[in-house]
């Protein structure tokens, strides 16, 4: 009994390796509260738009979007306190990654290379991936829903003005131009949204031929928006 006596006691002044490493290693460093809050809401919001594109508004519950996340239902809630509030969020947030996206290949574009036909296809591909399919969710389902429309609404209004800030920003207006092409310059961004917008929806339906459509359709948009630089 002695011998397993002194063999305990020993192990009791031992320290434990974990806690040996620990002491090594110095203390551990913890990120910033705000860190962490800026990751589990991107989570939220990049899972959330996943469901949306691969679900359906109506298939899209905050139990799954929680799963795909790897996020608790109460740390969701602390963030979003609602299905309308999160899913808005996050067409929001997804609408501003794919206006920093496109800003960033516009950007990127050689001097002397046609901005607005590369605005034009950037966009278009933007049109066709799953950032427009959950946006088109949010739209047919808050139609019918009290709760989300507020939310929608909302979304659309900053589409919209971030829309034509970047236009702006990105196209100069054109040199002299008279009343009517000012006026059309200015409108130009929500009319391509407008035509991109109604393309992409044809091509969702799987109509016969939409793909040639859509190329008729974008080479006139492409001619009549290069035509307010000249």
């Amino acid at each position: 009994m002695a011998p397993r006596r002194a063999h305990l006691e020993d192990r009791e002044r031992a320290p434990r390796r974990g806690h040996r490493r620990a002491q090594e290693q110095g203390p551990l460093e913890r990120r910033p509260q705000s860190e962490r809050t800026a990751e589990t809401t991107a989570k939220l919001l990049d899972a959330t738009a996943a469901c949306l594109a691969d679900l359906g508004y109506s298939g899209t519950s905050t139990t799954e979007v929680c799963r795909r996340a790897g996020v608790s239902r109460g740390a969701m809630l602390h963030h979003f306190p609602s299905k309308a509030v999160l899913v808005a969020a996050a067409c929001d947030h997804i609408f501003q990654t794919g206006v920093d996206e496109f800003r960033a290949v516009i950007e990127a574009v050689p001097a002397g290379t046609d901005h607005i036909d590369v605005a034009i296809d950037t966009l278009w591909e933007l049109f066709q991936g799953a950032t427009f399919a959950a946006w088109f969710e949010l739209i047919t389902a808050g139609r019918t829903d009290a709760d989300l429309r507020p939310h929608v609404a909302l979304v659309a209004n900053r589409m919209r003005d971030t829309t034509a800030a970047t236009w702006n920003e990105l196209f100069d207006p054109p040199p002299a131009a008279d009343v009517a092409t000012a006026e059309l310059y200015e409108a130009a961004p929500l009319l391509i949204f407008a035509v991109l917008e109604g393309l992409a929806m044809t091509r969702m339906t799987g109509v016969p031929g939409a793909e040639a459509d859509a190329e008729k359709v974008l080479n006139q948009v492409k001619g009549a928006a290069n035509a307010l630089r000249r």
